[in-house]
């Protein structure tokens, strides 16, 4: 009676850090699926933002081109003067126009960059979580079976005919909790 008591409150126990590594997990998924999704929003900004301004780019090559043109025309006409002047004023506005772009995409990359950057480090940070999961889950399986492993020299000293039953016990709890570890890291059978 007292090992069937004894295996139930084991297997109580690896049930409850199976299920308190599951649901630890499943917090960091959740987090990290609200994180991605701000970085997807984010990103979402940013290529509206390039959008917008690609277009004014074109609304703005379009103007030149038709600025160019009238100018054109109106300078053979009137002036080669004053052909002059207004291309030396396209060339200047374009020339802040192009500066200011670039400004902006410069921008946009380094916000990209902190975003990867970040992203990267998340990354980093579950990795390191996984790992000291694993040692923690590790440890207390080499606890357990120590445990066990005295229980047992106990119950050997003082009845010969449980310590069978107790080994075998302590080899399936073993072997519950190693595919429990198993399952834990990603392996499954």
């Amino acid at each position: 009676m007292e090992n069937t008591l004894d295996a139930l409150s084991e297997k109580s126990l690896a049930q409850d850090l199976i299920r308190a590594n599951q649901q630890a997990e499943a917090a960091e998924q959740e987090r990290l699926r609200r994180q991605a999704e701000h970085y997807e929003q984010e990103l979402s900004v940013l290529k509206d933002q390039a959008d917008r301004n690609m277009e004014a780019i074109a609304g703005l090559h379009d103007k030149l081109d038709s600025a160019n043109d009238k100018t054109h025309d109106t300078g053979v006409r009137i002036y080669r003067n004053v052909q002059a002047v207004i291309l030396d004023e396209q060339k200047k506005q374009t020339e802040a126009i192009t500066a200011e772009v670039a400004r902006q995409f410069s921008m946009l990359y380094a916000r990209m960059d902190a975003l990867e950057k970040n992203a990267e480090a998340d990354r980093l940070e579950r990795t390191q979580e996984r790992e000291q999961d694993r040692q923690a889950t590790a440890a207390l399986l080499k606890q357990t079976v120590k445990e066990e492993g005295a229980k047992e020299a106990e119950k050997e000293a003082g009845n010969d005919k449980s310590g069978t039953m107790s080994i075998l016990m302590l080899v399936a709890m073993i072997a519950v909790l190693l595919l429990n570890v198993l399952m834990f890291m990603g392996i499954s059978f």
